[in-house]
């Protein structure tokens, strides 16, 4: 769906002035605007630190997360890198989020939560028929694959993400490529405690609310809800990417935000990271 994206507003970029570190004596730009890497010539359009041919001030790394993400977000989360999770969950706190934490163990209070995670709040129906939901608790000792696959509206969510994962190798590699067990995709989902393996950044995982879509095949409401949640949202990445020639099995698979798993795209672990510790450096995070 990604792919599909109209990507070409950069309206939240602020313009270059003629002082400007990044062009060079001719006006040509030679240095990324937001990350100040130097951009490189050989093959750009496969580097992350390539000029992008649709924002010449921009590596396409930094045009990419800019593209996917709001400027406000990227300011806060870079700035508060060490997040408490409910804090993180309050923009989520929706009917078509969360569900109703239902282990076989009969609770004598209902809560609710994201799917795996450990912060659980209460609901309420005002008058108008809208559901609120209260900040309740958070129980890190019920932060157990058992406790997950246990409660129903978790087990849907994994087995979604699981198909979610089987469409997308068949589109890539085509039918019949071994993906990941549920039972493996509990284990890692649920370990990594909702955060980012690139970043470290805290996140929420969120189903995306089809039912709510005012259009089937909307794809500017798709992209304003991911713009508006990608630094925010937990997505699976490929290590190695399909493309690269990776697969879909366990030991190929990682936690990221969804911003930043856009941004490595194609790109390697290691070129990503370059690319990050400069951005941070350069934005003075």
């Amino acid at each position: 769906m990604l792919e599909e994206l109209d990507m070409d507003n950069l309206s939240s970029f602020s313009t270059l002035t003629p002082a400007s570190p990044c062009l060079s004596v001719d006006g040509t730009f030679q240095y990324c605007l937001q990350c100040g890497r130097e951009f490189v010539e050989k093959r750009s359009h496969l580097n992350i630190s390539g000029q992008s041919t649709c924002n010449p001030q921009l590596c396409n790394g930094c045009r990419k997360l800019f593209t996917l993400s709001e400027k406000k977000d990227i300011v806060d989360r870079f700035k508060s890198t060490v997040n408490r999770n409910y804090k993180i969950e309050a923009r989520f706190l929706q009917d078509w989020y969360l569900h109703e934490y239902n282990p076989e163990k009969q609770q004598k209070d209902k809560s609710f939560h994201l799917p795996l995670s450990e912060h659980y709040y209460s609901r309420r129906v005002n008058e108008n028929n809208q559901a609120t939901f209260t900040y309740f608790c958070s129980r890190d000792d019920l932060h157990k694959i058992e406790q997950y696959v246990s409660c129903h509206g978790c087990r849907e969510f994994v087995k979604a993400k699981q198909r979610t994962l089987r469409l997308v190798t068949d589109k890539k590699c085509g039918a019949g490529w071994v993906v990941a067990e549920l039972e493996e995709l509990f284990e890692l989902l649920v370990n990594s405690r909702s955060t980012c393996s690139l970043t470290g950044m805290k996140g929420s995982w969120a189903p995306f609310p089809a039912a709510y879509c005012p259009k089937k095949g909307d794809k500017n409401w798709v992209r304003d809800h991911f713009v508006k949640n990608a630094m925010y949202f937990l997505s699976l990445d490929h290590i190695v990417p399909l493309a690269a020639g990776g697969s879909s099995r366990i030991n190929n698979l990682q936690v990221t935000l969804q911003a930043f798993n856009h941004v490595k795209a194609h790109y390697s672990s290691e070129d990503f990271q370059k690319w990050l510790k400069s951005f941070k450096f350069y934005q003075g995070y």
